[in-house]
């Protein structure tokens, strides 16, 4: 099994970077922006069963994501009581989120150790102006050969065609020698599926999968990854 991958396809949030922090940063700081009193447990825990569940939507073709930028906040003001507009809040909070480029422990090192041995691409649902800053910002993009956004070729993950594209600017690789690492199960796990290629779950929680999408190999920590190439 060692040595049977040339090509690593990494998720950015929830893998390498530390998506949860930049996540409430983010959003508390837009509050204070907009000098509205809140409850800060309150409004990133609402925040994120909104979101999570828009960014499954999107995820499935159901909404776009323009949409989801706006109706995250429409869907948690109106939960709040608060008489904000959704759009101008999302503008700033596209900003702050762009500013949050902490990485996740290990992240580079295991970088450092898989640089120059594997072609390595980083690939992502997220918004192309919020990651592209992100990605500079901590000196991630010195370590990929490709960055695919999907934002940016018109398919998100999982669908098939986001993977088709990514391995055709690739170089076409064997999808026997591709190998995606990812925090997700509805978008890393499942892309690899549908698409026929490996998957490698970062599960640092120890979750269960009782999903229809398996991955072929499950990691708690990301330096666990080395033992599988």
């Amino acid at each position: 099994m060692r040595n049977r991958y040339t090509t690593l396809l990494f998720d950015a949030d929830g893998t390498l970077f530390d998506y949860d922090r930049a996540e409430r940063e983010a959003l508390l700081n837009t509050f204070k922006h907009f000098s509205v009193p809140h409850d800060e447990d309150e409004i990133v825990t609402g925040y994120r069963l909104i979101n999570n569940e828009l960014w499954r939507q999107f995820e499935s073709g159901m909404i776009s994501l323009p949409e989801l930028r706006a109706e995250r906040f429409a869907r948690l003001f109106k939960s709040l009581g608060l008489d904000l507009d959704p759009h101008k809040f999302g503008e700033i909070y596209i900003l702050k989120l762009g500013e949050c480029s902490v990485l996740l422990p290990t992240a580079i090192e295991l970088l450092e150790e898989l640089k120059g041995k594997y072609r390595m691409a980083l690939v992502t649902n997220g918004i192309a102006v919020v990651q592209r800053r992100r990605i500079k910002k901590a000196g991630l993009d010195r370590y990929f050969r490709l960055i695919v956004i999907s934002e940016e070729i018109g398919y998100p993950k999982p669908d098939p065609l986001f993977f088709d594209i990514t391995l055709k600017k690739l170089d076409n690789p064997d999808k026997d020698e591709v190998l995606i690492i990812g925090d997700s199960l509805t978008s890393d796990i499942a892309g690899g599926n549908l698409s026929g290629i490996d998957t490698c779950w970062f599960n640092p929680e120890s979750k269960d999968n009782e999903g229809e999408f398996q991955s072929t190999y499950s990691i708690k920590k990301l330096l666990d990854l080395l033992t599988l190439l």
